[in-house]
């Protein structure tokens, strides 16, 4: 999703009354570190290693006569710039030699990435342990967010929008991808790639940790941010404050209370006089929700 339209994308904050009266009240949401999540594999998990060796073995022996013959793109790592340094002396000896010199290497090291990954998998644990993240739904009208998140439909949704102007997190927020498979290393040819040299590990490891979950939570509909550390490295959650003008609505749930409705549109006219208030219906003909403008 490009920036142009990530500004016209709305994210949902499904909320209790005590949580809502708290964020509208202090005009802060709360960012918070895995080990705070509700769901213990969020961002806790080892890659994946899965792969046919045969077929890598292969793929990777042609990759390294490609490079060793000049028409392999630039060495992207250490193995790339020793074959570029000896390429010379493996033309001279053929693709046969190539191979047969290569393979055991080759196959010693398939042998050793499950570990290896786990050892990175590990790694990148601990530094995510002190990662902040703000978690939003895309969606205002899952019964189920609604019944999960929001005191069972007697709670609070809050809106929020990119601000024109303002340096608002919204414009890096990310859409979380549901699988029914642990976040992978590589696929076949990306190894191939990088034990022949012409690839390296990215950083995008990293974001499959953070923005992959299983797909028991995909109706959730999330959008995630993650901004580093913040402001309290140590501390596993830290409130940030954010702009007036990003408080786009108010959903108040079928079941909230006269006594509810009544302590908070007062906060929200008086702090957020351009935000919309909602009252949301149960319908009676179909299963969805519908909503009400109030003000």
């Amino acid at each position: 999703m490009t920036s142009q339209s990530i500004t016209q994308v709305s994210f949902y904050k499904y909320l209790s009354v005590s949580s809502a009266t708290a964020v509208l009240t202090n005009q802060t949401l709360r960012w918070a570190t895995p080990q705070t999540f509700n769901d213990p594999a969020d961002m806790q998990m080892d890659f994946g290693v899965s792969y046919d060796r045969d077929s890598v073995v292969e793929r990777t022996l042609d990759l390294i006569c490609a490079r060793c013959a000049g028409t392999a793109p630039p060495a992207a790592n250490a193995v790339g710039h020793v074959m570029d340094q000896f390429r010379e002396y493996f033309q001279s000896r053929g693709e046969e030699f190539i191979r047969a010199e290569m393979r055991p290497g080759i196959e010693a090291s398939l042998a050793k990435l499950a570990p290896s990954v786990a050892r990175m998998s590990a790694d990148l644990r601990k530094g995510l342990a002190t990662t902040k993240v703000i978690c939003f739904s895309v969606r205002r009208d899952s019964t189920l967010m609604w019944s999960h998140y929001a005191e069972s439909h007697a709670g609070i949704v809050l809106e929020f929008r990119n601000a024109a102007n303002r340096d608002s997190p919204y414009k890096i927020a990310r859409p979380v991808m549901y699988s029914n498979r642990i976040p992978q290393f590589y696929d076949d040819e990306t190894i191939a790639r990088i034990l022949a040299g012409d690839a390296k590990v990215e950083m995008d490891v990293v974001d499959r940790l953070i923005y992959t979950k299983s797909d028991d939570w995909a109706y959730e509909h999330e959008w995630r941010i993650d901004t580093g550390d913040g402001r309290l490295p140590n501390a596993p959650v830290e409130y940030v404050e954010f702009f007036t003008e990003e408080l786009h609505a108010v959903y108040f749930g079928c079941r909230a209370t006269d006594a509810t409705r009544s302590a908070l549109i007062p906060i929200i006219s008086m702090k957020y006089p351009h935000a919309e208030i909602w009252q949301v219906r149960r319908a009676t003909n179909t299963y969805a929700l519908d909503f009400d403008r109030v003000s």
